[in-house]
């Protein structure tokens, strides 16, 4: 059981170090995980730390853990105002690939050209580990006259 109280107390780099060597990632941890990498307030690395940790277990779980880590990453990678933090919960769903949502739901991320480079970037990087989802392969259809992707979507279509 996490002490939540002697979490709260440690420096903002005891944080990202005790979030990394958190070894059991059983049901309890995935949440107090979950409420880390959802706190704007908390520190973006330890947030970061967190996102990491819940795409691992999430690899190693079955379906139906995967269906409800994904969708908490998920909202993290559309919504939350930090875009390394978006970032990390794209490569983390990025290890996902039998989530069949995924790409249907970060499509406005990859289509979006207001969106943060990276982010895109991140973002494309699941649509090609889901290549095969007939979802992921309608959104690299529609990259391929896109100005950052249009090449690699041409690439990644054939």
């Amino acid at each position: 059981m996490i002490d939540i109280g002697y979490y709260e107390s440690l420096s903002d780099d005891e944080k990202v170090r005790f979030i990394f060597c958190l070894d059991d990632l059983n049901p309890e941890n995935v949440v107090f995980l979950l409420d880390v990498a959802k706190q704007a307030n908390e520190y973006d690395l330890a947030r970061i730390e967190a996102i990491k940790s819940l795409g691992v277990y999430a690899l190693t779980s079955d379906a139906d853990e995967q269906e409800a880590v994904s969708s908490e990453l998920i909202d993290l990678a559309k919504y939350d105002n930090n875009d390394d933090v978006r970032n990390y919960a794209l490569q983390s769903l990025e290890l996902l690939r039998n989530v069949e949502n995924i790409p249907r739901e970060i499509a406005g991320i990859v289509l979006g050209a207001d969106e943060d480079d990276l982010v895109r970037e991140a973002a494309y990087a699941v649509i090609v580990s889901q290549r095969n989802n007939p979802d992921a392969k309608a959104i690299l259809q529609k990259l391929v006259g896109d100005a950052m992707f249009g090449k690699s979507a041409v690439r990644d279509l054939a």
